[in-house]
């Protein structure tokens, strides 16, 4: 196994598209070396995978997901165009939900930037106060 090689941007792409395919029964970190290896042309390790945090997050959300069991059984479209129809209406809901992300990573930054010197980081993790809703005031 070559060691400290290292995994390109599109490659980490790639096997995250693996990982959300996943359909398996079972997910592992030695199930997914062995499927990137045919993206990047040796074995990977484990560590090596997880260092990428996009790779991790899509891991950690497939083993959920499997962990919950499949989807409900939806119904099948009756036609294919129904089925592009639907197809369609759920591109067009990433692609407003990919939009919306990008505005609040914008916003993100810009909040980021303005507080930079004002709070600490233990500041802004602290978490939000407890609301008290047993007085109806």
């Amino acid at each position: 196994m070559s060691r400290n090689k290292h995994i390109r941007p599109d490659d980490v792409d790639a096997i995250v598209n693996i990982i959300r395919g996943w359909s398996e029964e079972k997910i592992s970190w030695n199930l997914v070396c062995e499927q990137s290896k045919l993206i990047l042309g040796y074995r990977p390790g484990r560590q090596g995978l997880s260092a990428h945090k996009a790779i991790l997050m899509a891991f950690q959300a497939r083993k959920t997901g499997l962990k919950q069991g499949p989807p409900p059984n939806v119904a099948l479209p009756s036609s294919l165009a129904a089925a592009a129809h639907r197809l369609n209406a759920k591109d067009a809901e990433i692609r407003e939900l990919k939009t919306r992300l990008a505005q609040l990573n914008q916003q993100f930054v810009v909040w980021l930037y303005n507080t930079r010197g004002r709070l600490t980081m233990e500041q802004l993790n602290r978490p939000l106060p407890l609301i008290d809703r047993s007085h109806t005031g």
